[in-house]
């Protein structure tokens, strides 16, 4: 989405009005409250170690949840 908008601006000098910009955020919102609501599971812990290890123990931890079932 970033690089759309940056492709927009330097190819067809193309600014975002605010119904892009708002319509950016629910999607962005929308994918954020989905990895927020899935990273509680335990299957779902498991798989984001395996892809990446250090960056779910971090989210666990700010979350406050161990992740250890």
């Amino acid at each position: 989405m970033i690089g759309g908008a940056i492709a927009g601006y330097l190819i067809w000098d193309e600014v975002p009005d605010r119904w892009v910009v708002t319509g950016a955020l629910v999607i962005i919102g929308s994918g954020l409250f989905v990895v927020y609501r899935e990273v509680g599971t335990a299957g779902s812990m498991r798989y984001l170690r395996a892809v990446t290890a250090s960056g779910s123990a971090l989210l666990a931890r700010r979350l406050g949840r161990s992740g250890e079932n």
